[in-house]
């Protein structure tokens, strides 16, 4: 709660802000409200850390604009994980959520469904919709949905897919697969996610520091605020 608010401070104190929409596309992306049922977040909670995550993301790249990587660690970064530079599919989903396999069935098999997803979904039952979301073989849905968008085809309709406490349909805009990559061609995506990686622990120590000199009060019947709490 308090690293939450300091992060809103220190971004308004250097004029970092996020789209309007922002927030709502990540909460859309990152989780469903059957997920967040389970794991027992609410939804203002989670959105609330996701707004955090977002504005910390954003100050860092305002604070750390340039960071960069030696070959010798692109190249290392390349050879210890093979797994990322082989054959990689991404597509464009619509996804909705059904308690009952018997809802979920009968939506997959609806004439309208594809042209009027998110529409048709709801009135079919669905508990959850999320329309265009880019998605990958390294995104954080159930394993379940992406080996199912794994061989699926564009424009193409899925049978239930059981995940989690109920069903998802998966309907595919776009898939797009690639051939195993050199290491010229991945390392535009090695050099990003490595500098990323690095401006974020710069960003880390940073708000650390900060959060160490910020003057925080704590109620008494709450005892006294650790210095070293961090």
């Amino acid at each position: 709660m308090i690293k939450t608010k300091l992060v809103a401070q220190l971004a308004t104190g250097e004029r970092v802000g996020l789209k309007a929409d922002e927030v709502a596309r990540a909460l859309a992306a990152e989780t469903s409200t059957a997920d967040l049922d389970s794991t027992g977040w609410g939804k203002a909670s989670f959105e609330s850390a996701l707004r955090s995550a977002l504005l910390s993301k954003a100050l860092a790249a305002k604070l750390f604009p340039v960071i960069s990587i030696p070959e010798n660690r692109l190249r290392a970064y390349f050879e210890t994980h093979p797994d990322q530079f082989q054959s990689q599919w991404r597509a464009t989903v619509d996804l909705a959520f059904f308690e009952e396999e018997k809802l979920a069935r009968g939506f997959s098999t609806s004439t309208g469904a594809p042209g009027r997803f998110s529409e048709t979904a709801r009135a079919s039952g669905a508990g959850d919709v999320l329309t265009s979301q880019l998605v990958n073989g390294n995104s954080s849905l159930p394993g379940e949905i992406l080996t199912a968008i794994s061989t699926m085809h564009s424009e193409t309709m899925s049978t239930p897919v059981r995940a989690g406490r109920g069903y998802w349909i998966i309907h595919t805009t776009e898939v797009h697969r690639e051939g195993p990559q050199t290491f010229e061609t991945a390392r535009p995506s090695i050099e990003q996610h490595l500098a990323d990686q690095q401006r974020q622990e710069k960003f880390s120590d940073w708000l650390a520091a900060r959060l160490h000199d910020a003057k925080i009060e704590v109620k008494s019947t709450y005892g006294k605020w650790p210095r070293d709490f961090l």
